[in-house]
This record gives structure tokens, C-alpha cells and sequence, in this order.
């Protein structure tokens, strides 16, 4: 409960920022679990992180490699803490599954995937998970033989059952059915590959001679949307995906190694932008991200350098970056790694240049690994140091507004009422300042010709000298100061000098 507690002040402190702004840091904000840095357990290679520090990830046993099955993944929130989420209670069929695969996670937390039992998997099934429900295998879904894999904001998942006859399906209710989604004609297959917020599914078709397209089901009809992709070219399924507004992006290897991003808008699925990316590319695409704020990026190699590639819908431009790993959010904010460090660019803006954030963590050499960034804009990493790998949260910083200072003056009496001959030395004005920011002391200036033998001190504002006839003035006092890069002046103060005999 402290833990919670002390969490949420520290959330509730943190500064606000415009969208766009770009961090001054990344702190430390949470830790999420442990594991040695060698010769015993160890994180999986697959992440989920979204909004509320929500986190999905595996821990994989000693001994144990990727590919065997899960016993168990993990969940945890900044609201709800560490979780386990385990396969399901055993369904009318009796099965007692033994393992579970995650296949998605939304921003409220609900959690998609397959669970199976045997090794190898002798029955996989379709599960859904809540931190209050925990699993279980949705109505509909084939005990032996189902699956969802990809999932939006408001719980639209998609994924198949086979009780017989295979059908890809989507699915938004714990308590509703299935629906079928039927494919164009000319496809005998797909493969589900996200979800919008609106419940629009995308798929990745090949037809019987190994040609790609992808489509759009809308609840009534799947719709081909993009160019058809000859087998000769390379079109992986991991190098499209959809966003929550409904856009798509697809990323094609073309004829001497070159790249082209097809950027295909919600608002008109009958076109498409094209960004070519010249080459010579040397590895796969990879790590392809997509914003509903009209962006997508991905990663790639040319000549042996990393780079990280983005492109804008809405201003038909492309830019691209030396670095690797990156990620998108949904305001438009892009991170990557470059050169062990971490770049920020308000990618929406399309303007100015990405600027190294500092991490305040302690590290190593090649200790850090960013394998997350939510729409919170907040960073989910992976740090090795000394004997140990951590998976923490970090927040970005943002510089504190500006406050302008404020300094106003006001007489130190009334009336300053002197007798002639009288040696005096006096404050003639009180300073008050107010506000961060001052860089200098004041210098203290007089309008209006003060009794004689008098003057004002420049340095601190007193009064000093000694009266020598009898005289009533008024004068108005101003101080000259610098405050946030610029010298300032006070508005002038009245003051009421009266020498008598």
C-alpha cells in the first residue's frame, strides 16, 4: 500500500507538459521485476507496455529458451502492481492447460493470446484476461484448436476457431460470439494482423501463387486496400499494421534492396502515398510503428548503419535518422536509440531535429535496451548493472515555465520628515521581489531634485547626506535590475521629502 501510495505522489507531481514539448530527462519512475545478468532467469524478448504503466512481459526459467512453453507471463500496473496471468481453468472439454502465449495487451488492460497444453502443443486455444477476471477461453472459440491475436483500445480482437471448418473472426464482448470475417475471393488464407478502435481488421493475404495483399473488414465486407505485392518481392507480415484511427502502412523490399513505405489513410483506402527509401538495405525491416497522428516508422540497416525512417502523411515528407529501436506514440512523439543514448523529436510537428534526452539511471556499457514507449510518453526499459537486469519505468522531466520576477518598490515612510542640519542616512524606498529568476543586484535612480545636501545612494537605496534648508519635494525612485536573461526597471515609487526649519 505505501509503495502504491508513494507511486501515485510521484505521479501526481510530475510536471505537465504541451503535447510536443520534448523532456529535459528521463527519471526513474518505477521498477518493474529483476532477474540476474547472467546464469539464471531472464526476460523474454517480447514486451507490452501501454497507457497506466501497464506492462506484459515473460520470464523465461534457467535452462529453459524462448520457444519452450510459458507456465506463466506477468502483469503489472502502476494501479494494480505485479500479477500472473496464467491459462485458464479447465473449459467443459476438460482440457488442463499448461502454458499461455500473449499476443496483445490494450490500454485498459485486457489481455489476448493462446493458451495450449502438451509439449508440443497438443491443444491451443483462444484466452482473454482481465487483472479482475483472469482467464478464461471466450464463448465461441474452439477449446482445441483457436486464437486471438491482435487487440484495440475498446476490446476489439480478432484472431480464428476451427471446430471443424476454419473461420477468422472478430470479437469484442467476453460474453458475445464470434463473428466470421470473409475474405476476398482469390484468398484461401490470412493472417490477422491488428485491430482500430473502430473494429476495422486488418488482413495479410496470399493467393495461390504466393502474391500479397492486404485488406480491411469492416463487419460486412474485406476490402483490399494497398498495392498487390508480386511473391517476388519481400512483404513480411510483421512490416504492416494499423493504427487506432483505421490508417495503414506497409513496408515493401523492391528491386536493388530498396525500400517503399505505402501509406494508406483511413479517410481513403482507394489510394495510397508512396516513400521510397533507397538502399543498398541490409537486413529486413523491422520494428515498423504507426501513430494516429498520420505518422509512421521503421527501422532498417543501409551500408551497415542503423537507421530509423519516418514518414508523414499529412505533409507527404519523409526524414531519416541514424539510430535504431524506435517507437511511436499516439500524440506523434518518436524515441530511438542512438549511440547507447536516447533521441526525442516531435515527429508530429514535422520540424527541428531529434535532441539526445538524458536517462538518469545508473548503467554500464551496452546496459540499457528500450523495449517499450506508451502514450503516456513514458519509457519502458530494460538496464543491466553489476550482477543484475532490471525492468523499470522511467518519465520524462520537463523544464519548469519561466515565471517572470516581479519587484516593486514602495517609500520606507510615509512622509520622510527632516530637520534642517540633520545628517541622515536612511532607506528611502522598500524592495520587494517576487518570483525565481533575478540576476543581479539593483541600482537605484532618482527623477525630481531632492532637497539640498541630500542625495540617493545608487548601490542600496538609502537616503543620506545632511539637510541644509528648509524645502518640501516630491521625487519618484526607480531600480534598474537583470532578471531571466534582461535588464528590467522597476515602475517608479512616489516619495514625499519634507525639511523643516
Amino acid at each position: 500500500m505505501y509503495r502504491r501510495l508513494l507511486l501515485a505522489l510521484l505521479l501526481a507531481a510530475s510536471p505537465a507538459a504541451a503535447p510536443g514539448a520534448t523532456p529535459i530527462r528521463y527519471d526513474m519512475l518505477a521498477s518493474v521485476a529483476d532477474v540476474p545478468a547472467s546464469g539464471g532467469d531472464t526476460f523474454g524478448g517480447t514486451f507490452f507496455f501501454q497507457a497506466g504503466n501497464r506492462v506484459v512481459y515473460r520470464v523465461i526459467p534457467s535452462g529453459s529458451s524462448e520457444s519452450d512453453p510459458a507456465a506463466s507471463w506477468n502483469y503489472w500496473s502502476t494501479a494494480d502492481g505485479a500479477r500472473t496471468i496464467s491459462p485458464p481453468p479447465s473449459p467443459p472439454a476438460g482440457y488442463a492447460y499448461d502454458s499461455v502465449a500473449v499476443h496483445g495487451l490494450s490500454p485498459n488492460g485486457e489481455v489476448i493470446g493462446q493458451t495450449s497444453l502438451g509439449n508440443p502443443t497438443t491443444k491451443n486455444a483462444a484466452f482473454y484476461w482481465t487483472v479482475s477476471g483472469g482467464s478464461l477461453v471466450p464463448t465461441g472459440f474452439d477449446a482445441g484448436y483457436s486464437s486471438l491475436d491482435a487487440i484495440a483500445s475498446n476490446l476489439w480482437t480478432a484472431g480464428f476457431t476451427d471446430s471443424g471448418t476454419y473461420e477468422t473472426v472478430r470479437w469484442n464482448s467476453p460474453s458475445g460470439i464470434p463473428e466470421d470475417i470473409v475474405l476476398p475471393a482469390g484468398y484461401p488464407n490470412c493472417k490477422v494482423i491488428g485491430v482500430s478502435a473502430s473494429g476495422d481488421v486488418l488482413l495479410y493475404l496470399t493467393d495461390g501463387s504466393g502474391n500479397h495483399q492486404l485488406a480491411i473488414w469492416d463487419g460486412t465486407t474485406s476490402t483490399p486496400v494497398g498495392p498487390s505485392i508480386a511473391a517476388s518481392l519481400t512483404f513480411y507480415p510483421a512490416n504492416c499494421g494499423i493504427d487506432s484511427a483505421g490508417n495503414v502502412a506497409m513496408v515493401v523490399f523492391t528491386t536493388g534492396s530498396d525500400a517503399t513505405l505505402y501509406y494508406i489513410q483511413a479517410s481513403n483506402r482507394a489510394s495510397w502515398i508512396s516513400f521510397l527509401f533507397t538502399g543498398p538495405i541490409d537486413s529486413s525491416v523491422y520494428n515498423l510503428h504507426l501513430s494516429s497522428a498520420g505518422l509512421a516508422s521503421f527501422d532498417t540497416t543501409v551500408r551497415g548503419v542503423n537507421t530509423v525512417n519516418v514518414v508523414s502523411a499529412s505533409h507527404a515528407e519523409q526524414r531519416t535518422f541514424n539510430g535504431y529501436t524506435s517507437f511511436l506514440n499516439s500524440s506523434g512523439a518518436l524515441i530511438f536509440g542512438d549511440q547507447g543514448g536516447l533521441d526525442f523529436w516531435d515527429a508530429a510537428s514535422w520540424s527541428g531535429s531529434p535532441v539526445a534526452v538524458p536517462i538518469s539511471l545508473a548503467t554500464q556499457s551496452g546496459g540499457l535496451t528500450f523495449v517499450g514507449y506508451n502514450d503516456d510518453g513514458n519509457l519502458l526499459l530494460k538496464n543491466t548493472l553489476n550482477s543484475t537486469t532490471s525492468l523499470a519505468v522511467l518519465a520524462p522531466a520537463f523544464a519548469q515555465p519561466t515565471q517572470p520576477v516581479s519587484v516593486t518598490l514602495s517609500p520606507a515612510r510615509g512622509v520622510f520628515r527632516l530637520k534642517m542640519g540633520q545628517t541622515v542616512r536612511m532607506p528611502l524606498v522598500k524592495t520587494q521581489v517576487s518570483g525565481p529568476g533575478l540576476e543581479s543586484g539593483f541600482t537605484y535612480t532618482c527623477q525630481g531634485r531632492l532637497p539640498a545636501g541630500l542625495r540617493l545612494r545608487a548601490g542600496d537605496g538609502n537616503l543620506a547626506g545632511r539637510a541644509r534648508a528648509p524645502k518640501a519635494v516630491n521625487v519618484w525612485v526607480t531600480a534598474t535590475f537583470t532578471a531571466n536573461g534582461a535588464q528590467q526597471q522597476t515602475a517608479p515609487a512616489r516619495v514625499r521629502i519634507v525639511v523643516s526649519q
